[in-house]
């Protein structure tokens, strides 16, 4: 088992599939997480979330988060739809990010693929 995803705003814990990584966004979406998201894309950064723990479990970074981060990179900060976590962290955002309209693609797409996390509870809950 490679990990768990917690979405600390959200208050969910979600496993990281046999596969061994788990896109940040893409589960959210899927497990209902609430990670605000607009575009999916690197282009809005509307998935601007914070790593509190687990930053070395995540994958590099990539350049559409260099321009639109900057700075906040080195605050912690990444965006969801860049991201993919192959072991344990923990994420937080601001609740009063702004939620962009759900894009029916994705949402179409897991529909149809089905997810590969597992949604477990978190301990002591």
């Amino acid at each position: 088992m490679a990990g768990y995803i917690y979405f600390k705003t959200s208050g969910k814990r979600i496993e990281i599939g046999p596969e061994g990584e788990a896109h940040v966004l893409r589960t959210s979406i899927r497990y209902e997480c609430d990670l605000p998201f607009k575009c999916a894309g690197g282009l809005c950064g509307t998935c601007k979330m914070h790593v509190d723990e687990g930053m070395e479990n995540l994958s590099p970074v990539r350049k559409a988060e260099q321009k639109l981060l900057g700075d906040l990179l080195n605050e912690g900060y990444r965006l969801g739809c860049q991201t993919f976590a192959h072991g344990d962290c923990t994420i937080s955002w601001d609740p009063a990010q702004q939620q962009g309209k759900p894009l029916k693609k994705l949402a179409d797409f897991w529909e149809k693929h089905g997810g590969r996390a597992r949604l477990s509870p978190v301990a002591g809950e």
